[in-house]
């Protein structure tokens, strides 16, 4: 093992997450304990303590207002934001304001010890997978792993990413690279394509990933590959340009609000209104149901997901039988699904690309299995197939594992040998006097990258210049995002125009957003230099982020006290089942407290044993050792 430990690619998904790791030049997709390549995005706090992945999904129908899934949607985003007061109406779980007016979560009255009415930001949510996962991989390693690539949207924001990386450090990993999801995919696809070529010919393996059609480009001008990510909450597509084994990001665009967890509250609506003309008397306490409506959700995600092979299914909720056809899941949601149409036509008018031009249509993410996307896709490109040459639901992991092989823990790495350029998803400025913004990086910019401005004074007198920051592709301040500000200050007093600084901004690996302004003209200290990377907005204080990495050693200490708890009671039980077969041997005078112990013990077990371990290892030792002395003193 390298001193600097292992290095995995993880895809952090808004429904699903999975981890791969690169060994030897071959891509292992890494299986869970369950023996599923994919894990659930759910973090559950019950009477049995903290759960993460399937155990937590388990829980949600008994527990839903305790178990959390789909917490990317909240990300880096403001609690009064449209999107999050739309998705909490839907949550049976609590979504409250926390630190800096940003969206938290609150586990439910079910849970107990200090997780009761606990807030918790998002990154910590998202934290515990990503550590569930760090976990998973270093017990299929064999070896400690400190390094990951973890994979964002596209169209993530700076706020967005910069959360997502504190939830990389609260897990306790080095965050290699925040590598955009489609350019993940675009990895994968191209790892796989010179593994084929090592064994097939690279000729053969080209023309099966990406084959020239009628209209395109031929192979020594490069190929143009679109990359369509649609996953259970965001939608992503990339248009590269495949030359050889080199790949260049040509555009970016998305929506990351938009997905399979869409379809699946238009579908749960569709079942729901169905279910109130049938029992109309019942529509106020069901829609009040936490426990129905998660059933329902489970049900319709069932549904959803037969849909894909079959052309009709069925949802059983409220002892009524609901028949959903494919059609009608098509009619529910035509409107996402031509949206999906919309921002693949915009990106290839960012291009300036023809559909003729393209010459193939890469399907990733769960979503895109879903046959009217296909059928939509087909026939915008003129009866071009789109392929899925891999397993959609793990390409993007496949993606981030190849990046962090060869990242290797060294970000140094040239950026000219990796295999696929990144651009930069939004355009980037400074506000500008009455309100307008400049844009310095426009967006589908190659990454990393840099631009300086020369900005002057607007006031007689003015003595400082605000400069603040916004990512958008709107001309005015307020209809984009801001990111945040810095002030340089010490110009002399003289009249407006005749006071001037150099801006430079700069996006790194990460499209995380750098900023510095230098006095040039008019200043008292003539190139005086003001910087910060942007973090005055940043989702989380560093007295947060610090609290939440304790938090989450100190919920790893109390799983695998949890863990050994267990392991105790269930000998403990073996030792009271034995007791139970050999008591009809004992005299009365030892029967009665040893066969009272037993039952206390294994009757109603369930309920008993998970009680018991809650109480922690001090009360399980002693119901032990009480079990020990009573059988010794009846001599079994």
């Amino acid at each position: 093992m390298a001193s600097h430990g292992a290095s995995i690619g993880i895809d952090l998904g808004t429904s699903f997450s999975c981890v791969g790791v690169r060994r030897r030049g071959r891509v292992e997709i890494i299986p869970f304990e369950t023996g599923s390549r994919l894990m659930p995005s759910f973090v559950g706090f019950t009477e049995n303590g903290r759960e993460i992945g399937e155990a937590a999904k388990l829980c949600s129908v008994e527990e839903p207002e305790s178990v959390f899934y789909e917490v990317k949607r909240l990300v880096g985003r403001k609690f009064k934001d449209d999107h999050v007061q739309q998705d909490l109406k839907k949550w049976p779980f609590k979504v409250v304001q926390g630190e800096n007016e940003l969206a938290a979560l609150q586990a439910g009255d079910s849970a107990l010890g200090e997780a009761r009415h606990k807030k918790f930001a998002p990154e910590e949510i998202s934290a515990m997978l990503l550590s569930k996962m760090k976990e998973t991989a270093e017990d299929y390693l064999g070896c400690e792993v400190k390094n990951a690539v973890i994979t964002v949207p596209a169209y993530f924001n700076d706020l967005q990413r910069r959360a997502t990386k504190d939830a990389g450090r609260i897990a306790g990993l080095h965050v290699l690279r925040l590598l955009n999801e489609p350019t993940a995919a675009a990895y994968a696809y191209m790892d796989y394509n010179m593994i084929q070529g090592r064994e097939e010919g690279s000729h053969v393996a080209s023309q099966a990933i990406v084959p020239r059609g009628p209209g395109t480009l031929p192979a020594s001008g490069g190929e143009n590959v679109l990359v369509f990510d649609l996953g259970g909450g965001t939608f992503d597509v990339a248009i590269l340009r495949v030359t050889g084994s080199k790949s260049k990001v040509l555009v970016l665009n998305g929506d990351t609000h938009l997905g399979g967890a869409d379809f699946d509250n238009n579908l749960v609506q569709h079942v729901f209104n169905q279910l109130a003309t049938r029992q109309p008397g019942r529509t106020v306490s069901l829609q009040s149901d936490g426990r129905f409506l998660s059933k329902l959700k489970k049900a319709c995600v069932l549904a959803k997901r037969v849909l894909s092979d079959n052309p009709i299914a069925y949802v059983d909720a409220a002892n009524e039988r609901v028949v959903i056809t494919r059609a009608a899941f098509d009619q529910i949601n035509g409107v996402l699904f031509q949206r999906c149409m919309d921002i693949v036509q915009k990106a290839l008018d960012d291009a300036k690309l023809s559909v003729s031009q393209i010459s193939n249509v890469l399907l990733v993410g769960g979503s895109s299995r879903i046959p009217k996307i296909k059928a939509m896709l087909k026939t915008m490109f003129n009866g071009k197939q789109p392929q899925q040459c891999l397993h959609p639901d793990e390409a993007v992991a496949h993606g981030a594992a190849v990046l962090a092989d060869i990242l290797g823990g060294d970000k140094c790495v040239d950026r000219s040998s990796l295999p696929v350029q990144e651009v930069t998803p939004l355009s980037l400025g400074v506000g500008l006097h009455l309100g307008r913004i400049l844009v310095m990086i426009p967006r589908n910019s190659d990454v990393p990258c840099e631009h300086t401005e020369q900005l002057v004074s607007v006031y007689d007198g003015q003595t400082a210049i605000l400069f603040r920051v916004y990512e958008g592709e709107r001309p005015v301040q307020e209809d984009n995002h801001y990111l945040g500000e810095i002030t340089l200050r010490g110009f002399k007093p003289v009249a407006a125009g005749e006071a001037a600084a150099d801006v430079h901004l700069c996006i790194d690996e990460d499209c995380i957003v750098h900023i510095s302004a230098t006095g040039v003209k008019n200043h008292t200290e003539l190139g005086k230099r003001e910087s910060a990377v942007i973090t005055n907005k940043g989702p989380l204080s560093e007295s947060a982020i610090q609290s939440m990495i304790a938090d989450a050693e100190k919920y790893k200490r109390d799983d695998k006290e949890f863990l050994r708890c267990c392991d105790v009671w269930n000998q403990l039980e073996g030792r009271a089942r034995q007791a139970r077969k050999d008591i009809s041997t004992v005299g009365y005078a030892f029967r009665e407290p040893l066969e009272s112990l037993i039952n206390e013990i294994l009757n109603d077990h369930q309920a008993t044993s998970a009680s018991a371990v809650r109480r922690g290892m001090g009360y399980v030792q002693q119901k032990r050792r009480e079990l020990d002395v009573a059988c010794n003193n009846a001599g079994i």
